[in-house]
């Protein structure tokens, strides 16, 4: 079955459905190195303004304001010292990710802190995988290069379940009026 990676944007973190295509486009093009690499099916990024519905083997990035982490809402997440970046945690059931962006990021480095974070998700390491360079680093920023460790990293785990967390999507729209994705 075609892996999916959800991209949750409801809040309009990201900015305009211009943005919110950049930064697709930028991560599409880093997990079809990911699937070639791992000769699977084709993975299909995309932006959805309903509440997902993933497999298990599929991954679901939240966008959440500065000075606030969705994924801080988990059940049994610890407190998060920094407002910014991206968070990631497994609490043992499943796995939950999120990037902070604004409007006026670059759309590169929100794509890159993305699949930063779902490198994290995926991998289910923690601040150890930052040793690894590329995209796997801290802090990652525009000029992050996607390295061939990091696609063969990726491409090893691309299958594997991993239980996402689906609880976002009903907290960022409690938290704000959502916003049409075309």
């Amino acid at each position: 079955m075609p892996l999916r990676v959800f991209l949750v944007d409801i809040t309009n973190r990201i900015g305009d459905d211009t943005r919110r295509t950049a930064v697709k486009a930028v991560l599409q093009s880093y997990f079809d190195k990911v699937s070639t690499k791992a000769k699977s099916d084709k993975v299909s990024v995309l932006f959805v303004s309903d509440d997902p519905k993933p497999n298990d083997n599929d991954l679901i990035a939240y966008y959440s304001s500065s000075g606030w982490h969705v994924v801080s809402q988990m059940p049994g997440a610890p407190d998060v010292n920094t407002t910014e970046g991206g968070l990631t945690y497994n609490n043992g059931k499943v796995t939950g990710s999120d990037v902070v962006a604004n409007p006026d990021d670059d759309t590169t480095m929100v794509a890159n802190l993305t699949f930063h974070e779902l490198m994290h998700n995926k991998l289910n390491v923690g601040d150890s995988m930052h040793r690894q360079g590329g995209l796997a680093r801290s802090p990652v920023d525009d000029s992050t290069p996607l390295t061939n460790a990091n696609i063969e990293a990726m491409a090893k785990v691309l299958t594997k379940d991993r239980k996402q967390w689906t609880g976002g999507f009903a907290l960022l729209k409690e938290r704000h009026k959502p916003v049409s994705i075309k």
